[in-house]
């Protein structure tokens, strides 16, 4: 009796065990089983690409579109790093995070064969130094760093700030400042002030652009970029280090507040298009490329967002032409140069020195 029950007992666990192996064994055969072949994941910023363009793009083509939002370059590396098969099939990093991406294979090298848009592209976007043949990457879309201002505050035209030293030089400065709160970009911006272009600073060096931006300090209203509008718009400061979207995206509601390029140089932000290296939805990422760089699809994207196109065909279409035209042409001499941010010195060290900044 002893014999059988040990015996009936082992056969018991024998067959759950089996019950459970089966199980887990199908779970997993279900998992890796082939994706939806009508679906398109993308990870994107939140104001690049607007709803009405991607509910089009799936009435005409069936293919379901799903996108996943991130707040900074860095969350998508991570993301991308920390979760080889993320399963998105398209993403759109800054100029600076595509050579990353590159560096950590990351993403693969685009199909152009696939694509329609190709000669569209405006040359000043294309053949920087973090994608140079654009072999991984190609602009989306662009906006320039330069001032956002309350005219009000300047008696006459002459007095609107159009240099540097309207940021950081002492005798010029009566009124309030927004500065950016990125310590990548204030670094950047204050070296370039200092010692024009570097691609890193010594330990004196990142002193000497520390000291510039504590100096600074007793101007700033806020350290925001993506509040410039507001603090511009309450009339808290008169001007603001900002993206050319978000003024341009402002004067709707406050016609006093203008966009004016640094007379010397400034900074450029391109947003890139990239597939990620796993990408399993290939060819609707290309498909979904060609219906997006269709002028009238990147015009929509660009009037939305207050963002500048990718594409000369768009240009036509965009209600903010007047104020593109003028940033064309302050950036079109010979002489001015467009910058791109970069880290001048380890990520750590530039956070703690940041934190004493604004200590």
């Amino acid at each position: 009796m002893q014999r059988r029950s040990l015996f009936g007992r082992l056969c018991i666990i024998v067959t759950w065990i089996g019950l459970i192996f089966g199980t887990l064994f199908v779970a997993n055969r279900n998992y890796s089983a082939p994706t939806n072949p009508k679906v398109l994941n993308i990870f994107s910023w939140s104001n690049v690409l607007p709803d009405q363009v991607i509910k089009e793009f799936e009435q005409k083509t069936g293919i379901r579109v799903h996108v996943d939002y991130y707040s900074s370059n860095e969350e998508l590396l991570i993301k991308l790093k920390n979760i080889k098969d993320s399963g998105y099939d398209l993403i759109i990093p800054s100029d600076y995070a595509v050579k990353m991406l590159i560096d950590d294979k990351l993403v693969k090298p685009l199909n152009k064969q696939n694509l329609t848009f190709l000669e569209d592209i405006h040359p000043l976007l294309t053949g920087h130094e973090f994608d140079p043949a654009n072999t991984y990457s190609l602009p989306l879309q662009w906006d320039l760093y330069g001032f956002g201002i309350d005219k009000d505050e300047f008696t006459t035209p002459a007095e609107i700030p159009n240099s540097w030293d309207h940021l950081f030089k002492d005798e010029l400065i009566h009124y309030k400042i927004a500065m950016t709160n990125d310590p990548v970009e204030a670094f950047c911006i204050g070296s370039m002030y200092l010692f024009g272009e570097k691609d890193h600073l010594t330990p004196k060096e990142l002193q000497l652009v520390k000291k510039l931006l504590i100096d600074q300090k007793k101007h700033v209203e806020s350290y925001a970029i993506p509040r410039s509008d507001y603090v511009l718009g309450s009339k808290n400061a008169a001007v603001a280090l900002t993206l050319s979207a978000y003024i341009l995206r402002s004067q709707e509601d406050f016609a006093f507040i203008e966009f004016s390029t640094p007379k010397e140089k400034t900074f450029i932000s391109i947003e890139n298009i990239a597939v990620p290296a796993n990408a399993s939805h290939e060819d609707n990422a290309y498909a979904f490329l060609n219906f997006l760089y269709k002028e009238e699809n990147m015009a929509a994207a660009c009037n939305s967002f207050g963002v500048f196109p990718a594409t000369k065909s768009a240009i036509p279409l965009l209600k903010n032409q007047e104020a593109l035209y003028k940033v064309q042409q302050e950036i079109a001499q010979e002489s001015y140069k467009l910058l791109f941010f970069k880290h001048l010195c380890p990520e750590r060290d530039l956070r703690l020195i940041w934190a004493e900044v604004k200590h």
